[in-house]
Parts: structure tokens; sequence; C-alpha cells
């Protein structure tokens, strides 16, 4: 691309493992991007803030021609996928803390892949595509619904596609061709070959859950496959029906992590090399219990409520960025590129404390590193003095400065949005008025540490007299700081920015005291028992459970949150919590006193 010496690597040291046929080119402009730069310490900072590799990097050259006031710094990534990612950063990252954020952009038709594949698909009739065709054609058997593609690279009916020393370009040709036929001709392929056909990993392939995803068996024995990380990376997830797959005499196979890293890669699979390596009755009896969201009937409350797919893909994308940026006490200060001039923030403390017969609240919370930044317009004087309505407009952050000036003052967190899913809920609607988008989102936090800003932190005291109020005006607890889990909503207001980077109009952000999961099954809630009214009544109260302990499920929605109810109080695995079900007839009461007597007996393995 360009000729450097600043560069601080050569194509030898830095070069991608993967053909670099296959990569996708990434532009990043912005503050520090300049010929003086140090290309090692920039790709350092770039997979630090990202967890993202730049392959073949180039340093931008001194007689660069410049795109508005900036140079561009090229470098590589190994997929679609990886470079979609990566853009999402645009507009979040500052380098060396200069001015203008950085921006990414995926430059147009520089996925080779996809060259690659159209090149095929585009040759003329008599050329490697009708070769191509015709190989596929009759390697497939439509009964069985399988593909052989199995030792191709020695096939001599490809000899005329000329493509027989490019296995890369070749796998690629085949795959296009097998989804041409797919969309166009109804073939149906639940099982593929390919064996035998020296791959050393899975970079000319890694597309195939696009192409293939309903794919029931797949071999790739008999190639050089070192990696069984790799299946994890690429394909994780990725297959949703996939039962057997066979992948014998590879050099990954020798690893001790070997089974575990297919298995967590292909969660359904039952046949492993011909072994078996699951219970298919019991896979097929837990996913029938897990959630399927899809299936939530109209006017129900939901857990992820997003008001078409494409803004609910672009909102989970932008929150795991954001909180990935938020729980980095140090990085904190990028996410002020995604405010404006005329952006606000403010925070709320709702410190009422939670009923006692709350499951798993909290009862003695503490506020008080928030005091100094709490806008609770129910706790502030509301006079018309002059003092309180500037007491009221000094919390209302507006501006970037200010508002960083704001996140320095708040104390180290972290969420666990991607670790718990189940205890956050999240809508999202369009605001046609501004042309944004309004996400909510409800969950917890667990403060981890002091805030960078100790300016306003409360000093410790040991006077008796400094608790304030009652159940309900408890945000003066003392001075002393208490950190603990609290939960939270918090409400951002986007429109879209320059290069497609969001811009947060507006952010509130409202903690209150830790209850537990924000989202609860319905059939979790059920409504409290009441014993028949008789002179023994009494008598039976006593030896009652709670009401929320008593839940015998018979339809499988309801065996469905039973499971998650045990899973949540034992924390065993699933496959063990439906056993424990299962053996208990499905009565919950039955299955923690079960659990509770046997506890001594059960493995380690058994655990979440």
């Amino acid at each position: 691309m360009y000729n450097n010496n600043n560069n601080r690597y050569n194509n030898k040291n830095h070069n991608n493992n993967n053909n670099t046929n296959n990569n996708i080119t990434i532009k990043i402009t912005g503050g520090g991007v300049n010929p003086q730069m140090n290309g090692r310490d920039f790709t350092n900072f770039i997979f630090k803030k990202t967890r993202y590799n730049l392959y073949n990097w180039q340093v931008p050259p001194q007689n660069q021609q410049l795109q508005g006031q900036f140079y561009q710094f090229y470098g590589e990534v190994n997929s679609k996928n990886v470079a979609q990612q990566l853009c999402s950063f645009s507009g979040m990252l500052k380098y060396n803390n200069l001015n203008p954020p950085l921006r990414f952009e995926q430059i147009q038709n520089s996925n080779a892949n996809a060259n690659s594949l159209n090149q095929v698909s585009s040759n003329t009739a008599s050329g490697a595509g009708k070769v191509l065709n015709e190989f596929v054609m009759q390697r497939y058997n439509p009964s069985a619904k399988m593909l052989n593609l199995s030792n191709f690279i020695q096939d001599p009916v490809l000899q005329p596609t000329g493509l027989l020393n490019n296995t890369t370009k070749l796998t690629l040709g085949l795959l296009k061709i097998v989804d041409l036929l797919q969309k166009n001709s109804g073939v149906v392929i639940e099982t593929l070959d390919l064996s035998g056909n020296g791959f050393k990993d899975l970079s000319s392939i890694k597309d195939l859950p696009l192409i293939l995803p309903n794919l029931v068996n797949l071999s790739l024995s008999n190639n050089m496959i070192n990696r069984s990380a790799l299946f994890s990376i690429h394909w994780k997830n990725k297959f949703i029906k996939m039962r057997e797959l066979i992948v014998m005499n590879n050099p990954m196979c020798s690893s001790p992590s070997f089974q575990s890293d297919i298995m967590t890669a292909f969660p359904k699979l039952i046949l492993l090399d011909s072994q078996i390596v699951r219970d298919e009755a019991k896979v097929q009896l837990l996913y029938n219990l897990l959630p399927n969201t899809q299936t939530n009937a109209p006017g129900k409350l939901k857990q992820f409520f997003f008001e078409s797919n494409d803004i609910g893909s672009y909102t989970t994308q932008f929150l795991g960025n954001f909180f990935k940026l938020w729980d980095d006490q140090l990085n904190r200060q990028q996410l002020t590129s995604l405010y404006q001039q005329e952006s606000q923030f403010s925070i709320s403390i709702d410190s009422s404390i939670p009923p006692a017969s709350t499951e798993k609240s909290d009862q003695h919370p503490n506020f008080n590193v928030y005091n100094n930044l709490n806008r609770n317009l129910n706790k502030l004087p509301m006079s018309s003095s002059q003092t309180a309505m500037k007491n009221r407009v000094a919390r209302l952050y507006k501006g970037n400065m200010a508002i960083g000036t704001a996140f320095n003052q708040l104390p180290s967190v972290k969420h666990f949005l991607l670790e718990d899913p189940t205890n956050y809920s999240i809508q999202n609607v369009k605001y046609s008025a501004i042309n944004g988008m309004i996400v909510v989102i409800h969950g917890y936090f667990e403060e981890i540490g002091d805030p960078i800003d100790k300016t306003n932190m409360p000093k410790s005291s040991t006077s008796s007299n400094s608790r304030r109020g009652g159940r309900y005006n408890s945000y003066s607890q003392g001075t002393s700081v208490k950190y603990g889990k609290k939960s939270f909503d918090r409400t951002l207001c986007l429109i879209p920015g320059e290069n497609g980077t969001p811009i947060i109009v507006s952010d509130i952000l409202n903690i209150r005291s830790y209850v537990g999961p924000s989202w609860v099954y319905e059939s979790e809630k059920k409504d409290p028992i009441t014993p028949p009214a008789s002179a023994s009544s009494s008598t039976m109260n006593a030896n009652i459970a709670a009401p929320n302990e008593i839940l015998i499920a018979n339809t499988p929605e309801e065996k469905q949150h039973l499971c998650l109810k045990v899973q949540q109080y034992t924390k065993l695995n699933q496959q063990w919590a439906i056993m424990l079900c299962e053996q208990s007839n499905w009565n919950y009461d039955l299955a923690i006193r079960g659990f509770n007597s046997s506890v001594a007996n059960i493995p380690p393995t058994a655990y979440q």
C-alpha cells in the first residue's frame, strides 16, 4: 500500500498468519495519526482498547494526500465480522488523548474473499464457473442431502479451472457455487465432507455457517488443522443444528483441550469422531426448556424489546462497547467523545429501601459517594431562591467537558451485561422527532473502587447523629463510603453523527438499592397460595413454606421457568438442574429439599 521507513515492523514481523488475500482493509483517521507516529504503539493501543489485532499496517508517508485535514493509517483485519466490530468503536477512542477521536472505516470492495468469489461466479459458461458447477453437481447426493468435497484439491477434473495451485481461491469458488445452487436450484445440503484438503486453519471456510447454517453433519478429517480453539473463534454457536463432527487425523486432536474446545463451539453436538459426547435426549429436553424470545405473545412484557431487528443489533453492539469503556475507569473519558456541547448528563439517587420481603434486596444501601452529584428533584430544595436554583442547575452537566468531570467523580464499577444477561432488560424505540432513538437499560453493577477525582468524597465520621431521616431518606447514612451492588436504570437518547457514529444527546442515570434481577419470568410471579378457612388453618400454615417456594410445574413453559429458578438457587448447571427437577416430579419444594440433603455428594462439575 505504502512504503515508509517509520514502520516498526516489516511484513515479515506483523503479517497476518492467514492468507492476506482474505483480509479486509481498515482506514483510521483522527488525532495522533501522522507520518511521525509510532506504528507499533498505535496498533498496541488499538488492541488494548478493542481486543482486535491490525495486520499489515502502514504508517502514513510524508507525501500522503490528505483527506480533509487528516492523514490516513491503514491496516487489515482477517474477517468482515471483525471489521464491523472494529468500526463500531469509531468516534469512541482517543489516541494519546488527542482530538479528534479516531474514526474507523472499512474500505469498500477490499474484501478479497468476496472479490475471489465474484470472479469465479462471473466467469463465462465455458470457464471456471461451469467446471466448478459441474463438479459440485457430480459430488452431490440429493437423496442423502450430502455433498462430498473430500480431496477436491487433487481431483484432475478441476484442472481446467487453473485453481489447483491456489487452494484458498478454489475453496471460495466451490462455496460460492454451493451458495448459488442452494438459492437458484433448490439444493439442500445437511451433510458436508471436506476431508483430505490440506486445511491448516478455518480461514478459507470461516464463512461456511453463512452458506450452510443448517448443516447437521460435517467432516474435516485428514486435514492439518492444529488449533481446536479456532472452532470457537470462527464458529461458536453458529451451526445451530450441528449433530456430528469428524475431525480425526488433525494435529489438534492431540491437544488436552481438544474435546472441550469443540463442545464449547457446538453446544448441540452429539457425536465427535463417532464417539457420543452428549446425551441427545437431555440436550433436546434442555433446548425445549430454554426461553424462546421469538415466541413471546404480543402484549406481554419482554426482557429485550427492539422496535426493529436492525436497531436491536445496533443497540446491543453499542451498549457492549459503551459499558466496556465505562467499566475501565482509566479510559472512561474516551466516552466523552460521544457527547457534544449541547449534550446533558445527570444522576438521580432513589434512596428508598426496598421492602424486607423483596428477594435478594440490599437493606443497608450506601449512596454517600453520589451525594454531590445527586439531582433527585424530590430531595433537592425546590424553592425559587438563587441558591436552590443554582444547586439544581449545577447538577445538570452540559457539554462533554463538564460530563467528563462528572464521570471522574463516579466510583469504579463493573457491569455484567455479557456474563449475566438474565439480570438485565433493554428497550429501544425510534424517536422520529430528532431522527434518533431512545435506549433504556435496567440492571445492576458492582462498585469496586474509589473515583479518580476524590475532591468531593465524603470524609469518614463516627458521629452517631450523622444519619438523617428514616427508611425513605437514607442517602445520608453517615459519611463513610461502603461499596456494594447497586441496581440502575439508564436512559440514553441517541442521534446519528458523522460516519454513523452515535451522539448521546441525553444521558439520565438512576441509581437505587440492589433488588435482584431486573427481569423476572411471568411463571415465577405466582399469586400467594391462600389455604382454605378452617379451624385448623393456623396449624396448616405453620407447615407450609413461603408461597414463592412452592411451585409444581405441569406445562413446558412452567417447567422451563422452574428449571431457571432451581438454577438460580442451587447454582447447578442446566443439565444437573433438569435432572434434579425430573427426580422431584417438577416440584420446586421437593427439588430444593433434595438438593440440600445431597449437596455433599454433588461433584464440582455439576455447578455453573
